[in-house]
């Protein structure tokens, strides 16, 4: 099993969009999506106003947490959104992973095609959730590009522990507290554990993406697979 080190390239993938300097190197054989790398390279949207959590999706995210745990070792790449025995949406890391997917993979015909498919699958509230899911993405991937463009230069750990808390904000906002820990918490966990680390590198020789780079190579021997 990969898992741990699946969840550490996911992450590092996102840590190298949002922080320059990162540019870590994950030895997993299988390593997750990382698809949120093409995310970055779209142009800035214009001004979006902020909107209020679906209601929806915070309701099913507070309550299938113990529905919710997600494997990225059986994450297949598929967009397959689930629903729980309440007929809500599953909120979880593949959630996350699948809207990436919907929004960077596909040209709008094609996302308003794939959405059509996936919703005539699913129970008609958690259809309803997709839809307000993807809205509430798309406008958050606007607000993201605008506050942290993906060519602004990270220069410092204390910067990019600051972008983390600042997208965190922006997650929360756009897709409510409990929805915004169930579909990026692990992640940032695992983004703050890797700063937290670098931050302890006492080798003052040490480039930053040096000592990111032994920050991975540390979590990995923490968590060996």
């Amino acid at each position: 099993m990969y898992k741990h080190n699946a969840l550490l390239t996911a992450s590092l993938a996102a840590l190298a969009v949002c922080g320059g300097f990162l540019f870590f190197r994950s030895e997993a054989p299988n390593p997750a999506p990382t698809e949120i790398a093409v995310v970055a390279s779209v142009p800035a949207s214009p001004p979006v106003t902020p909107q209020r959590p679906s209601a929806l999706a915070e309701a099913s995210a507070s309550q299938n947490d113990g529905a919710s745990a997600y494997d990225p070792e059986q994450d297949d790449g598929q967009v397959a959104f689930k629903a729980d025995a309440n007929g809500r949406i599953v909120m979880n890391e593949k959630t996350r992973l699948d809207l990436e997917r919907l929004y960077a993979l596909y040209t709008l015909p094609e996302r308003e095609t794939k959405m059509t498919e996936i919703a005539a699958t699913l129970p008609p509230e958690a259809a309803r959730q997709l839809y307000q899911l993807m809205e509430q993405y798309q406008n958050y991937q606007a607000a993201m590009h605008q506050v942290y463009p993906p060519d602004r230069e990270m220069t410092s750990i204390e910067q990019g522990v600051s972008q983390i808390d600042g997208m965190h904000g922006l997650r929360v906002q756009y897709f409510g507290e409990q929805a915004a820990a169930a579909m990026f918490g692990a992640e940032e966990k695992l983004q703050r554990d890797l700063y937290q680390q670098m931050e302890n590198e006492k080798d003052p020789s040490l480039t930053l993406e040096e000592k990111a780079e032994r920050a991975q190579r540390i979590y990995q021997e923490q968590h060996p697979r």
